[in-house]
C-alpha cells in the first residue's frame, strides 16, 4: 500500500496516462465525529477505448487534530476497467 503525499501526486499523475478526461463530483458529505464520507461520482472518458463513464465513489477521510491522517476510496473496478479496455 502507498502511503503520503507522494502517493497522491503520483495518483493523480497517471490518471492522464488512462482517461482522456476525469473529474470527480461530489454529491454528498457526511459527518460523524473525526470520520467525513463523502458520496461521489466521477465523470470520465477512456484515453483508448473513447468510452464514457460514470463511476461511483466514496471516499472515507479520517481526521485527527484539524488533519487527514487517513483516506479510503472505493468504486466500480469493473466498470472502470471496461471503461479502460483491460475487462
Amino acid at each position: 500500500m502507498t502511503e503520503g503525499r507522494d502517493a497522491v501526486k503520483q495518483l493523480f499523475a497517471d490518471l492522464a496516462n488512462h482517461w482522456e478526461s476525469f473529474s470527480i463530483v461530489p454529491d454528498e458529505f457526511i459527518e460523524s465525529g473525526d470520520t467525513v464520507v463523502v458520496l461521489s461520482h466521477a465523470e470520465a472518458k477512456g484515453k483508448q477505448t473513447g468510452k464514457e463513464v460514470k463511476l461511483p465513489w466514496v471516499h472515507i477521510w479520517r481526521f485527527s487534530d484539524g488533519k487527514a491522517t487517513e483516506v479510503q476510496a472505493l468504486t466500480d473496478t469493473a466498470l472502470a476497467a471496461e471503461a479502460l479496455g483491460t475487462l
